[in-house]
């Protein structure tokens, strides 16, 4: 019983978060950013000012869709659950994909996201603020698996530090060569640019 009311509380709080998302930006895309006040936004979805600040910080991440990062437990679980692995790369490049995804969400996927930051420019700082957010969070996580499962390498914040900024750039390379790659629920699909990239380490 326990389990059934969490998942319908659950499915409720992801259906107001999706409904003021859809409403903050489709007031941006109406009147732009002056028009998606966060009076607008509450009133068009259907809910309280007090409710809209309990999913979202500002309008600006309503627009866009950006919740607080998070690392799925899934996730995170899946990564390190064999001490035995030591893909260290691949295991960070899933987890700042999997804190991506979790920590946006965007109706019509990200190619509507694109959109709305090419028609407002001034979004790309708050993007890439998050996007520093999102590394931290996984850079914090690298770090303190890092110290419980192994102590092959010295150095455990430099390592995990480089692997970090290792995995973003793999991202954007993979979602340069194809946006739809972060809509994709694989994660799998990310091994070929991590190949790419261990191919030109080792040419180094």
């Amino acid at each position: 019983m326990q389990t059934v009311e969490s998942g319908l509380r659950q499915r409720q709080r992801l259906e107001t978060l999706r409904g003021l998302h859809l409403a903050a930006s489709e007031l941006a895309e109406e009147g732009g950013l002056a028009a998606a006040t966060v009076d607008a936004i509450a009133d068009r979805a259907g809910v309280s000012r007090r409710t809209f600040f309990n999913y979202f910080a500002s309008k600006e991440d309503a627009i866009l869709g950006l919740v607080p990062p998070r690392v799925p437990d899934e996730v995170l679980e899946s990564s390190f659950e064999d001490s035995t692995d030591t893909d260290d790369l691949r295991r960070a490049v899933h987890l700042l994909v999997a804190t991506a995804r979790a920590s946006r969400m965007t109706e019509g996927g990200y190619a509507r996201r694109r959109e709305l930051v090419d028609r407002f420019p001034e979004f790309n700082h708050r993007l890439k603020r998050q996007a520093q957010e999102i590394q931290e969070l996984v850079l914090d996580q690298l770090t303190e698996q890092d110290s419980l499962l192994s102590g092959r390498v010295e150095g455990p914040l430099d390592r995990a530090r480089a692997l970090v900024l290792m995995a973003a750039s793999i991202m954007r390379f993979a979602y340069e060569s194809d946006p739809r790659i972060l809509e994709e629920e694989n994660l799998s699909a990310f091994d070929h640019s991590i190949s790419v990239f261990r191919s030109l380490l080792k040419e180094a």
